[in-house]
């Protein structure tokens, strides 16, 4: 007689079983339509926040109305950032910034250009030819 397959779920660890609910991704985009973070919310379902976030790599559901829960928080800030700016509403700027940058992101905007000649190879110059180019960069810098 045949010994019978063991199913490969067996060999799985058995652990506690998951408090996940398919109705979370109905409730969770309005969870964070206030400016919540993923750390109230999860207060709120009474899960850690590594169970939130497992549920997010585990749960395709999930993870889209985390993304949707997540841009209606950041919308909330904007527009408090908006009041705040227009004088609606009073703010604490930095406070606001510091936010916007740790929360979602956000970066100042540096604009960086590069112009004029970049040649470089100096491997096999000696020093005095070395302040000659140094000397010339500058003097082209310097024209009108």
């Amino acid at each position: 007689m045949a010994t019978p397959k063991k199913n490969p779920k067996d060999y799985l660890p058995k652990g506690r079983p998951t408090e996940y609910d398919v109705s979370f991704c109905q409730k969770l985009p309005d969870m964070f339509k206030n400016g919540e973070s993923v750390a109230e919310v999860c207060a709120k379902l009474g899960i850690w926040k590594d169970t939130f976030y497992n549920w997010v790599k585990e749960y395709p559901d999930f993870s889209d109305a985390y993304k949707k829960g997540l841009e209606l928080s950041e919308a909330w800030w904007v527009e408090l950032g908006r009041k705040g700016s227009e004088g609606k509403k009073r703010i604490q700027p930095a406070t606001w910034i510091f936010n916007m940058k740790n929360r979602f992101k956000w970066t100042d905007r540096i604009d960086a250009s590069i112009t004029g000649d970049m040649t470089v190879g100096t491997t096999n110059i000696t020093p005095e030819e070395r302040k000659q180019r140094i000397a010339e960069l500058l003097n082209k810098a310097n024209e009108p």
